[in-house]
């Protein structure tokens, strides 16, 4: 029987919610645990039969399972996939870990006044608005770094609102843009004459008192 040492798993990164990391040669596959408060919450397999020399495992599908949770992902070789020709005692192959974050989904989106708010999510380092109108984009704020966004000027009509969070550091997921929804109705402004020492004004549409 031969014996063979594995070398270790080496050069980790996340990039665009894809886990990558050098391959170990001849061996097929890999377990990726996906560890929360020390215990792990999920084993991820990864596949290299082809043998491949950066090993890659998209996260995407994971990401948008969980919401707004940090992990470690340990890679780990697994022994029992080595190709060999001939029988052979593999051991070594020492893990390796990564750390991981998905950012959360916005809640508490609110609309007050043409100011729109919302809850700070954990690790976001900035936010984008997007305002539609109809079903269609009309516009995006971003870089967003405070809680809320107050509009200057906005015809009159019925709008939704939609806030994702951001973040720029390395194994951190962008936020989920299924967040809230708000709808939110700017009125029109009435139209004012004076007669003598009586005010009037048109009536607006949806507006329940004037002051």
């Amino acid at each position: 029987i031969k014996f063979v040492k594995l070398s270790n798993v080496k050069n980790d990164y996340i990039e665009n919610n894809t886990l990558y990391f050098n391959a170990i040669d001849n061996v097929a596959s890999y377990n990726v645990d996906v560890i929360a408060s020390g215990k792990v919450k999920e084993t991820l397999l990864v596949n290299n039969s082809s043998q491949n020399e950066l090993v890659s495992l998209s996260l995407v599908e994971f990401a948008d399972s969980v919401n707004g949770a940090e992990y470690t992902l340990q890679i780990t070789p697994n022994i029992d996939g080595y190709i060999s020709q001939q029988s052979v005692d593999v051991y070594g192959g020492t893990s390796i870990s990564v750390k991981y974050v998905v950012l959360g989904t916005v809640q508490n989106l609110a609309i007050n006044d043409r100011v729109i708010s919302w809850g700070f999510v954990k690790n976001a380092q900035s936010y984008t608005v997007q305002i539609h109108k109809d079903g269609q984009l009309l516009d995006t704020y971003a870089n967003i770094t405070q809680n809320y966004l107050q509009i200057e000027y906005i015809e009159s009509g019925e709008y939704e609102c939609k806030v994702i969070a951001n973040s720029t550091s390395a194994n951190t997921t962008t936020g989920k843009i299924y967040s809230q929804v708000a709808k939110f109705n700017i009125l029109q402004a009435p139209e004012i004459t004076i007669d003598e020492n009586t005010i009037n004004w048109t009536s607006v549409v949806d507006a329940e008192g004037y002051l």
